[in-house]
């Protein structure tokens, strides 16, 4: 992907996700041209054990993207709600943005023009 799209990331919430990740991910591509491509999705966890834990939830929505979008992989990294605006912010910082956060601080990231 190109430096402009690894400066910003994209908002997904779950509205989105139910709709299968289809309204932000698409157009996505591979930086060979091969259409092969991963996706980095970070999100919160606000479950109380593991039998609720929003990592099901997320791991089932990528699934069912990548079922419906061969080619394309949706790396998912569910943090304790507690630390994930903190270690998105880190990402960031160290241009490694995700592609796809789910995550409660949005305001510094939209005036600094890094939403897409």
């Amino acid at each position: 992907m190109g430096e402009a799209v690894q400066r910003r990331f994209s908002v997904m919430t779950a509205v989105v996700a139910a709709r299968g990740l289809t309204a932000t991910l698409s157009g996505c591509g591979g930086e060979s041209g091969s259409g092969d491509v991963t996706l980095k999705l970070v999100a919160a966890d606000y479950g109380t054990s593991s039998a609720n834990s929003s990592e099901k939830y997320w791991s089932g929505v990528a699934a069912g993207f990548e079922k419906q979008n061969p080619g394309i992989k949706v790396e998912v990294n569910v943090l304790s709600w507690k630390d994930v605006d903190r270690k998105v912010a880190e990402m960031v910082k160290a241009g490694k943005a995700p592609d796809i956060a789910q995550i409660g601080a949005y305001a510094d990231y939209a005036k600094d023009g890094k939403l897409y």
